[in-house]
């Protein structure tokens, strides 16, 4: 009896101690608590692009800069959803749609609407659609715009030539027929692929149709098909190496078919 009521004690004490030495139970916390002391989430880090299919991340933001062949850029995209990027675009160019024979300056404003449409582990997939507004300010003589105007009487003036221009006295019987100032709606839509070879390091395709309408009486329709290839370089998590190529047929729907060229090279910044 007395072993039996000493085993008792100790279990009572070793209980006890047990309780003693576990710590308390949370408190119940009210919703508006809960929120309160709630971790804050946080965007997607590094892993943002504005160029390789990969969607910026929602609530991030960039900015961009690129030079060399057709122009000068400058761009800013932010996330709205995590499938989801808007943003703009302002460029000066020296070229109309990196035409290689249509050279004169013009200015051009354009929208971005991104969208992630498909991620295959290796592969990601977006889609662009980049509505804008252009204008650009050929030569009157043509000169700064066409190949050089052959001799001879002048050949009729091609259908496309704007109305509100001024009309020179020869036209080339080739590449794109505009003189003075031209206006233009454009609705370029792409398809873009990127490729992650290692964390800060992407590579990128890209096809796109940047549909341009010329305005005026007598504008005209112009379909590029550009093909591109591209890469971005993280210095580290906020700035990057941003490089784009690209090169195809542009067709003037009203007669003639020149090449198109886009080579630039630039830096885009994570705000």
């Amino acid at each position: 009896m007395v072993r039996a009521s000493v085993a008792l004690v100790c279990c009572l004490s070793a209980v006890s101690l047990a309780q003693s030495q576990s710590p308390p139970a949370p408190e119940a916390q009210s919703p508006t608590e809960a929120a309160a002391t709630a971790p804050t989430p946080t965007g997607g880090g590094a892993d943002w692009s504005m160029r390789s299919g990969q969607t910026m991340g929602e609530g991030q933001s960039a900015v961009a800069g690129q030079a060399g062949w057709p122009g000068i850029q400058t761009e800013y995209m932010v996330g709205i959803k995590p499938f989801l990027d808007l943003g703009g675009r302002f460029e000066f160019d020296w070229s109309f749609l990196g035409d290689t024979r249509a050279k004169g300056p013009g200015i051009k404003f354009q929208g971005i609407i991104r969208v992630h449409v498909f991620d295959a582990g290796k592969v990601i997939f977006s889609a662009r659609f980049e509505p804008g507004f252009m204008a650009f300010f050929f030569g009157d003589s043509g000169a700064s715009a066409l190949a050089p105007v052959p001799s001879g009487p002048p050949p009729a003036l091609r259908a496309r030539t704007p109305a509100q221009v001024t009309v020179p006295d020869y036209s080339s019987s080739y590449g794109p027929g505009y003189y003075g100032t031209t206006t233009s709606l454009t609705l370029p839509v792409a398809l873009e692929a990127g490729f992650p070879v290692q964390p800060g390091f992407l590579l990128n395709a890209r096809f796109s149709v940047p549909l341009t309408f010329v305005l005026g009486d007598y504008g005209g329709t112009v379909v590029p098909l550009m093909f591109g290839v591209g890469t971005e370089y993280r210095f580290n998590p906020r700035l990057a190496l941003v490089a784009d190529l690209g090169a195809g047929p542009i067709f003037y729907i009203n007669g003639g078919t020149d090449f198109g060229l886009n080579a630039m090279v630039g830096v885009a910044y994570k705000l």
